[in-house]
Order: structure tokens, then sequence, then C-alpha cells
């Protein structure tokens, strides 16, 4: 369990990121390029087990450096488990790398892709003006006209996307700047036992509370999510919620209706999606 627990902790620490980054990909191609072929059930199967393997190949080096460590005190034996490098040299260069593959990289790709979402969203002109915009003299200036009334949705998209990256930033930054503090600086033994013993544990505590957070983030700002999540919690309205689960057609709609979709105009295209946000 000494170097099983760590290393369960972070692969899924890891998954999780590598997971919100798939999301945003995942975002940034329906909404910048609509008109784009969707990821097929095989390639989201095939992202998976990627995020997965990533995960776990970034996380076995802690697996070999990580030992049982036994002390007596007379008749008690207390058991401490700590992460021992064979050379303080690869523990920063781990350090460091960890910190670019799950922090701060992710922060940037994330940012850049939800920069673009956002971008997208704004200068999109409303789709009732869309014909008014794409057809007048004077393109670039009819289109900037439309930025100053931005739609409600598309205000309430933007906010949760900056949310969710603000979200992990300051969820991971107290973590990621105490182990460059303990790793890359020599502190006073005092302070180090009381980092250890009070600072770290709630930096833990807040950066795992990170992948709890998003759901609810999404669930708040998705209008269509935060009423199915209380028509479940509601006794009178499960049987109408099984029913209207039953009757409505899902996102997955079938190929052909598809590929139709896609044959159709740009304008018809920025309507759709407006109405999806």
């Amino acid at each position: 369990m000494c170097k099983l627990t760590p290393l369960v902790q972070g692969i899924s620490v890891a998954a999780s990121v590598f997971t919100l980054l798939a999301i945003a990909y995942d975002r940034y191609k329906a909404i910048v390029f609509p008109t784009e072929t969707r990821m097929s059930l095989r390639t989201m199967k095939k992202l998976l087990v990627a995020v997965w393997f990533f995960a776990v190949v970034i996380m076995i080096p802690q697996v070999f450096n990580i030992h049982l460590l036994r002390y007596h005190n007379g008749p008690y034996q207390h058991d401490f488990c700590l992460e021992i490098w064979p050379d303080r040299l690869f523990h920063k260069i781990y350090t460091a790398l960890l910190m670019s593959l799950v922090y701060i990289g992710p922060l940037v790709f994330v940012s850049y892709l939800y920069g673009r979402v956002v971008h997208r969203i704004w200068y999109r002109p409303n789709p009732s003006n869309d014909h008014a915009v794409a057809t007048g003299p004077n393109h670039r200036v009819r289109q900037e006209e439309f930025v100053g009334a931005v739609p409600k949705r598309r205000v309430r998209v933007i906010k949760m996307l900056i949310l969710v990256v603000v979200l992990f930033t300051l969820s991971w930054l107290p973590l990621y700047t105490l182990w460059i503090l303990h790793d890359f600086v020599d502190l006073p033994e005092s302070v180090r036992k009381f980092i250890d013993s009070y600072i770290f544990p709630a930096a833990h505590w807040l950066a795992y509370s990170n992948g709890c957070v998003n759901p609810l983030v999404y669930g708040f700002y998705n209008s269509n999510i935060r009423q199915k999540i209380l028509s479940i919690f509601s006794r009178d309205n499960k049987k109408d919620c099984v029913m209207k689960m039953k009757k409505e057609p899902d996102e997955a709609q079938p190929m052909s209706e598809r590929k139709r979709e896609r044959r159709m105009s740009n304008r018809r295209v920025t309507i759709v999606h407006e109405t999806a946000l």
C-alpha cells in the first residue's frame, strides 16, 4: 500500500487533467470548426486509452522511489512512507517535468483553446442577422456592429469557460508551489515540518477538489443539465424525467441526418450551433 496509494492518487490526478484537455479540445473543434466531422466512438475510446496510458507513464517513477521506513520507539513501531530518490538532482528534474506536463502545459493548452472559443463566440454575429452580415456591402463593418449585443447564452458559455480555467489554476497552484519550494529551496527544518503537517494536506485537498468542482460548473451553466439533475432528485418528476429521456432525441443523431446537416450552408450551421449554446 505504501507504493500503491501514491501511485493511484497520481494517476487519477494526471488522468483528470488530461481528460480536461480532451474536453477542451472537443469543445474547441465543435465551436470553432462546426462543419467538420466530430470524433467517432472509436476515436473517443482511443483517446481515453491514451489519457490513462500517459497518466500511468508519468507517475511510474514514483513507484521506484517511494520506500517504507520503520522506526521503533520502545514497544511502539512507527511506519513512514517517504519519497527517497538516489540523487536529489533526479528529484528536481522529475518535479519540474511533472509540473510542466500536468500543470503548466495543460494550463497553456486549455487557455489557448478556450481563448479561441471565446473569440469565436464573442465576434460571431447573431443568427437573425447572419444574412445581413454575409451579404452586406461592407462585411467587416457590418459584423462588428453586433459585437456589443452578445446574447446572454453566449455570455454564459464564456463565463463557464473562463471559470473552468480559473478554478484549475487556483486549485493546483498552491500544491505545485509547495513542491517547488520543498525541492528547490533550502527551508529551515521547522518551516518544513509546519508545511508538511498543515499546509500540504490543505493544498492536496484543494487540488483534488478541482475534479469535483468542474461537473458542478458545467451543470450550473448548462440549463439542460441543471434541469435533468433537478428532475432526478425530485420525486414527483422522476417518472416524467424517465419518460422524457425515452422520448426526446439524443445528441447522437443518425448518420444520415449528420451528413445532411453538413451539406447545409454556413448560415444554417451557425444557427444550429447557436441554438446548442
